[in-house]
Protein backbone atom coordinates (compact mmCIF):
# COMPACT_ATOMS: atom_id res chain seq x y z
CA UNK A 1 0.00 0.00 0.00
CA UNK A 2 2.87 2.44 1.00
CA UNK A 3 4.53 1.35 -2.39
CA UNK A 4 1.82 2.42 -4.31
CA UNK A 5 1.69 5.79 -2.51
CA UNK A 6 4.92 6.31 -2.74
CA UNK A 7 5.00 5.84 -6.14
CA UNK A 8 2.32 8.26 -7.01
CA UNK A 9 3.69 10.91 -5.16
CA UNK A 10 7.18 10.72 -7.37
CA UNK A 11 5.16 10.10 -10.76
CA UNK A 12 3.63 13.09 -9.24
CA UNK A 13 6.51 15.46 -8.25
CA UNK A 14 7.85 14.50 -12.31
CA UNK A 15 4.90 15.54 -13.47
CA UNK A 16 4.98 19.11 -11.87
CA UNK A 17 8.67 19.52 -12.91
CA UNK A 18 8.26 18.80 -16.18
CA UNK A 19 5.09 20.87 -16.16
CA UNK A 20 6.24 23.52 -17.79
CA UNK A 21 9.16 22.24 -20.27
CA UNK A 22 8.71 21.07 -24.38
CA UNK A 23 6.39 18.56 -25.40
CA UNK A 24 9.40 16.27 -26.54
CA UNK A 25 10.90 16.28 -23.25
CA UNK A 26 7.60 15.68 -20.94
CA UNK A 27 7.40 12.73 -23.56
CA UNK A 28 10.53 11.22 -22.89
CA UNK A 29 10.51 11.22 -19.03
CA UNK A 30 6.39 10.66 -18.74
CA UNK A 31 7.42 7.16 -20.58
CA UNK A 32 10.92 6.36 -18.95
CA UNK A 33 9.04 6.97 -15.10
CA UNK A 34 5.71 5.28 -16.50
CA UNK A 35 7.37 2.11 -18.07
CA UNK A 36 9.67 2.00 -14.90
CA UNK A 37 6.69 1.96 -12.74
CA UNK A 38 5.13 -0.65 -15.01
CA UNK A 39 7.52 -2.56 -14.81
CA UNK A 40 8.04 -2.66 -10.85
CA UNK A 41 4.72 -3.09 -10.49
CA UNK A 42 4.59 -6.41 -12.38
CA UNK A 43 8.13 -7.75 -10.97
CA UNK A 44 6.73 -6.84 -7.56
CA UNK A 45 3.53 -8.87 -8.65
CA UNK A 46 5.58 -11.98 -9.56
CA UNK A 47 7.80 -12.14 -6.50
CA UNK A 48 4.77 -12.04 -4.39
CA UNK A 49 3.10 -14.77 -5.85
CA UNK A 50 6.71 -16.68 -6.75
CA UNK A 51 7.38 -16.84 -2.99
CA UNK A 52 4.13 -16.59 -1.20
CA UNK A 53 5.33 -13.14 0.71
CA UNK A 54 1.09 -12.31 1.01
CA UNK A 55 0.63 -15.71 1.61
CA UNK A 56 3.07 -17.36 3.40
CA UNK A 57 4.67 -19.45 4.52
CA UNK A 58 7.13 -17.58 2.50
CA UNK A 59 9.76 -19.64 0.67
CA UNK A 60 13.71 -19.45 1.02
CA UNK A 61 15.15 -16.10 -0.68
CA UNK A 62 12.07 -14.50 -0.95
CA UNK A 63 12.66 -11.65 1.24
CA UNK A 64 15.83 -11.05 -0.27
CA UNK A 65 14.68 -11.41 -4.01
CA UNK A 66 12.16 -8.57 -3.11
CA UNK A 67 14.69 -6.42 -1.21
CA UNK A 68 17.01 -6.46 -4.16
CA UNK A 69 13.73 -5.78 -6.68
CA UNK A 70 13.11 -2.67 -4.37
CA UNK A 71 16.49 -1.62 -4.34
CA UNK A 72 17.16 -1.63 -8.42
CA UNK A 73 13.89 0.01 -8.66
CA UNK A 74 14.56 2.76 -6.19
CA UNK A 75 17.82 3.66 -8.32
CA UNK A 76 16.43 3.92 -11.15
CA UNK A 77 13.31 6.42 -9.51
CA UNK A 78 15.94 8.61 -7.63
CA UNK A 79 18.95 9.30 -9.90
CA UNK A 80 16.70 10.22 -13.02
CA UNK A 81 14.77 12.22 -10.88
CA UNK A 82 17.77 13.73 -8.90
CA UNK A 83 19.18 14.48 -12.81
CA UNK A 84 16.27 16.24 -13.68
CA UNK A 85 16.37 17.85 -10.54
CA UNK A 86 19.62 19.79 -11.26
CA UNK A 87 18.59 20.58 -15.09
CA UNK A 88 15.79 22.31 -13.76
CA UNK A 89 18.03 23.72 -10.75
CA UNK A 90 20.76 24.89 -13.70
CA UNK A 91 17.77 26.07 -15.76
CA UNK A 92 16.31 28.23 -13.23
CA UNK A 93 19.58 30.11 -12.17
CA UNK A 94 20.47 30.86 -15.63
CA UNK A 95 18.07 32.70 -15.93
CA UNK A 96 18.01 34.71 -13.08
CA UNK A 97 21.66 35.15 -12.60
CA UNK A 98 24.13 36.58 -15.18
CA UNK A 99 27.39 36.39 -13.07
CA UNK A 100 28.76 32.75 -13.73
CA UNK A 101 30.13 32.87 -10.41
CA UNK A 102 27.09 33.11 -8.59
CA UNK A 103 25.23 31.26 -10.80
CA UNK A 104 27.69 28.44 -10.53
CA UNK A 105 27.90 28.63 -6.74
CA UNK A 106 24.87 28.21 -6.47
CA UNK A 107 24.48 25.50 -8.65
CA UNK A 108 26.99 23.52 -6.95
CA UNK A 109 24.96 24.33 -3.60
CA UNK A 110 21.90 22.66 -5.10
CA UNK A 111 23.85 19.90 -7.04
CA UNK A 112 25.03 19.13 -3.39
CA UNK A 113 21.27 19.57 -1.84
CA UNK A 114 19.92 17.01 -4.17
CA UNK A 115 22.59 15.23 -3.41
CA UNK A 116 22.21 14.23 0.03
CA UNK A 117 18.10 14.47 -0.38
CA UNK A 118 18.66 11.61 -2.87
CA UNK A 119 20.40 9.82 -0.54
CA UNK A 120 17.77 10.03 1.51
CA UNK A 121 14.96 9.21 -0.34
CA UNK A 122 16.92 6.24 -1.21
CA UNK A 123 16.36 4.78 2.06
CA UNK A 124 12.95 6.69 2.30
CA UNK A 125 11.78 4.50 -0.77
CA UNK A 126 12.80 1.01 0.35
CA UNK A 127 11.67 1.71 3.98
CA UNK A 128 8.06 2.28 2.44
CA UNK A 129 7.76 0.03 -0.37
CA UNK A 130 9.82 -2.86 1.00
CA UNK A 131 8.83 -2.13 4.83
CA UNK A 132 10.34 -3.57 8.05
CA UNK A 133 10.50 -6.97 6.51
CA UNK A 134 13.55 -9.24 7.69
Amino acid sequence: MFGIITIILILLVVYFTVEKESKKLKTIVSFYFGLVAAIFFGGAIYINFKYQLNTGPVLEGGFQAYFEWVSWFAVLFIVPLAILMIYKAHKLLTKRFVGAFSRYGLLTGFVIIITLSSYAAFYGFILTVYGFAP
